[in-house]
């Protein structure tokens, strides 16, 4: 074949090793000049086929072709070269044979989307896309790291930014997940203030990843809490939490941090609010009124109720839900204290003062979601489908506003008095 001069530069700079023995088959399609026909080479014949035949553009991976063991160097920088082709056949060939060979040609297929013409980087780039796009999830993310690194393509390098970020965080939740830590919906900020969706980390007594596994973390961006409770961790945890930039909050209960590493932390992170209690021990209620007492909590074992208003601990009177949290900051699983409630009584309207003994469970024992929100489905779980009406939205109205809005199936007419 004969080449033009800047592509025979262009194919010397590309290296010819290969990244890896196992292939697998895969097809894209390309943009084609609508000016040339589509099977015709321009002399009026039928363009010859490629060396090795190349799949259909609409094969599944079910179909696609057996794992190859290699691909000819030569045969990647000829196939390359032949992208910016006169022909559009050839072109349309080369892209799908290339296409075809998978990771064995990932480097030389980068190597003209960043360097190539407008043509040969344009139909680099839409084989990339197909293998992002493929079921192959290595030779996926090779793809999406090769499309967000070249500087050429700023439009389809963000695209891929922002995918690979995505599969990343998913990486890093089933790694988190496999470890021992779990997920919840963000009850601070997951509603008013915070991304669509915020995430708080949990990182319990079941905890087996130690300080290394906590970097996965990183990579989960809609992680807006984390959450150390009685989590086996220490002061080798201290590198690994001040790389979590986008936390807003870090909850650290019954951990072995020092007070240095908890400093450390927080002068790294100045923007994290860091909630500390040493002891680990839970009561389980939301707010001084009590607004949640979660299940099997030892606030309800202990009979507090929702609506209950603490306004006593261990002696001390409360004010402040804060001033309550302190306390029992100083508190370790299996201490017992007295606690005093206001209860509305439903038959008299007054509220009664009730003395009540609480025996506190640890922070991490119960791994039941606690945020109250997703009617307990994790935040990375199947989105729940909401149904869809079809039919005629019918308004009435009149000098006083709208009166009735009324859905009328599909299929059936509005309503004779309703038809304006």
């Amino acid at each position: 074949m004969n080449l033009n001069g800047r592509t025979s530069e262009r194919l010397a700079a590309w290296p010819s090793r290969l990244v890896g023995l196992m292939v697998v088959a895969s097809a894209a399609g390309g943009l084609v000049r609508a000016e040339e026909p589509a099977d015709r080479s321009e002399s009026g014949g039928p363009v010859a086929e490629a060396t090795a035949p190349a799949p259909s553009s609409t094969a599944s991976p079910a179909s696609a072709a057996p794992l190859a063991k290699g691909v000819d160097p030569q045969l990647l920088n000829r196939l390359a070269g032949e992208l910016d082709d006169d022909r559009y056949g050839v072109r349309e060939a080369a892209q799908k044979q290339l296409a075809a060979f998978g990771v064995g040609a990932l480097e030389t297929v980068a190597g003209v989307a960043a360097h190539g013409t407008l043509e040969s980087s344009t139909r680099a780039v839409s084989v990339l896309l197909g293998w992002a796009d493929g079921k192959d999830r290595p030779l996926s993310l090779a793809a999406l790291e090769k499309l967000a690194a070249l500087e050429n393509r700023p439009t389809e390098a963000a695209m891929a930014d922002e995918r690979l970020a995505g599969v990343r965080e998913l990486a890093a939740v089933e790694a988190v997940k496999e470890l021992g830590g779990r997920f919840d919906y963000d009850r601070y900020f997951g509603m008013i203030g915070g991304p669509e969706r915020a995430v708080q980390v949990i990182i319990g007594p079941q905890w087996t990843g130690g300080a290394a596994g906590l970097r996965h973390i990183a990579d989960i961006r809609s992680a807006t809490t984390l959450s150390l409770y009685s989590a086996p961790l220490n002061d080798d945890a201290i590198q690994a939490l001040t790389e979590l930039p986008q936390l807003k909050r870090m909850e650290l209960y019954g951990t072995a941090l020092s007070e240095e590493a908890i400093a450390q932390v927080q002068a790294k992170l100045p923007q994290t609010q860091l909630d500390v209690r040493r002891g680990g021990a839970r009561l389980g209620v939301r707010g001084l009124n009590c607004e949640q007492v979660l299940p099997d909590s030892a606030a309800q074992k202990a009979g507090i109720k929702e609506q209950d208003k603490i306004i006593e601990f261990a002696g001390k009177p409360i004010e402040k839900f804060e001033e309550l949290t302190e306390l029992i900051a100083a508190c370790k699983p299996g201490d017992s204290k007295g606690i005093k409630v206001q209860r509305l009584n439903p038959q008299t309207a007054v509220a009664e003062t009730l003395e009540l003994t609480v025996t506190f469970d640890r922070w991490g024992d119960d791994v039941r979601p606690s945020s109250g929100m997703g009617d307990g489905q994790g935040p990375f779980g199947p989105r729940p489908v909401q149904p869809v009406i079809q039919g005629q939205i019918i308004i009435q109205g009149g000098p006083g506003g709208v009166q009735r809005i009324q859905v009328v199936p599909q299929g059936q007419g509005a309503p004779a008095n309703n038809r304006r």
